[in-house]
């Protein structure tokens, strides 16, 4: 791990490269800010108080984030990726399901993190817009209620239970838009109502598609896991691109900071999340037809104490499972002693003799050894220049191995 010292008297940000450290002399920086860092980023930014480890100074390491943390005295913390912002956006793509006609129309020729946050936010106000003046889905629920009108059917049994009462208690559907589809993109552009990243242009966008949001749907919290799976047909086909963005938005919504009655929310990106998701749906989007990728699959290893493990990649030829494999995002020089006894235990709960640790670049040498049945090898699916060319080469050396 590399370390440098650099002055902070006349910019008030730290700049932390993905995974290196920086260094910060105590008078570089207000009185404070290291123990800020130290007790709202401990997740982002690994932070080493001065002592004499550390010759008297302020140490940072970014964890692997993207993005931009703000600070007291309107300091900030600018999170830099190894990866080229463009990769970034595309692996993106990928990692959400995001239609790409629709994505490259506005976010792929932002600048920085947060110019790409504010112009994913600007597609979604603009997409619950569009749809709002077309009329927002509508579904049937069903409703239940005690009332001297009748409405729908009468359930005799309940109503018998009360007598005494002028009410009849009544089952009725009602046609309604607040539903969980409506339901998700207010709450998701309610919570970047709260981000210092946004332009007033974005802002107004969202103020009007929350207002028209409002109008018809309860303001619920959701999560970026409540985005997926869900069923789309013709009527709400539309649903299912602004469900992609408004998980894209949730997943990399960072910690909040509490700024006198707000709570400012970053965008943070996660790298080692998302070359992890990015890599296995690139792969079960471009796999040949005779083999199935199952991403992130979910195993039981004892059913009394419900322990399991989610396995990134699992590849299946003819319902025969041919190998596993595990995304590595920070390189090693070599592979750790953990990281193979792990892709060894699920190459053996799926009964499989190949085994992958896959990497973004090299490692300093390449390794392909066995124990017992189980041949542990290691990949490359780089993420610098040209993403799909890096795939293909990926993909046919994983296929070539089985």
């Amino acid at each position: 791990m590399s370390t440098e010292t650099t002055l902070g008297e006349f910019e008030k940000k730290i700049t932390l490269p993905e995974y290196r450290t920086k260094s910060y002399a105590p008078d570089d920086i207000p009185d404070g800010l290291g123990e800020y860092i130290l007790e709202n980023y401990e997740s982002e930014v690994e932070t080493e108080p001065p002592s004499i480890k550390t010759s008297g100074n302020w140490e940072f390491t970014n964890q692997g984030y993207a993005g931009r943390l703000t600070t007291p005295d309107d300091w900030s913390i600018q999170l830099e990726p190894k990866v080229d912002l463009q990769n970034i956006f595309g692996m993106m793509e990928y990692a959400y399901d995001l239609d790409s006609a629709r994505f490259l129309e506005g976010a792929y020729d932002a600048g920085s993190i947060q110019e790409f946050f504010d112009k994913v936010v600007s597609i979604l106000a603009e997409n619950v817009i569009k749809r709002s003046n077309q009329g927002f889905h509508k579904e049937y629920i069903k409703q239940e209620e005690e009332s001297q009108f009748v409405r729908g059917k009468i359930d005799i049994q309940k109503t018998a239970q009360k007598p005494w009462k002028p009410e009849a208690h009544t089952k009725y559907r009602e046609l309604t838009a607040n539903i969980e589809d409506n339901q998700i993109l207010l709450w998701t552009l309610f919570r970047t109502l709260s981000s210092e990243s946004l332009s007033e242009g974005t802002l107004n966008k969202v103020r009007r598609g929350v207002r028209e949001l409002q109008n018809i749907a309860e303001l619920e919290e959701y999560t970026a896991n409540d985005c997926v799976g869900r069923e789309y047909q013709r009527l709400n086909s539309d649903y299912e691109f602004m469900h992609s963005l408004c998980r894209l938005i949730l997943d990399n919504s960072g910690p909040t900071r509490e700024t006198g009655e707000y709570e400012m929310i970053p965008f943070l990106v996660e790298m080692p999340t998302l070359y992890e998701r990015f890599v296995a749906r690139w792969f079960k989007q471009n796999i040949p037809a005779e083999y199935r990728v199952e991403p992130q699959k979910s195993v039981t290893l004892d059913e009394r104490t419900g322990l399991s493990f989610d396995i990134d990649i699992v590849v299946y030829k003819d319902d025969e499972v041919v190998a596993v494999a595990d995304t590595k995002y920070k390189i090693p020089s070599n592979p750790s002693t953990d990281d193979v006894s792990q892709i060894i235990s699920y190459a053996e709960r799926m009964d499989t003799e190949n085994a992958f640790l896959v990497y973004p670049q090299s490692l300093s040498a390449e390794f392909d050894f066995t124990v017992g049945d189980i041949r542990i090898r290691d990949l490359q699916f780089r993420v610098d220049d040209e993403l799909e060319r890096n795939g293909r080469r990926f993909r046919d050396s994983i296929l070539s191995a089985i």
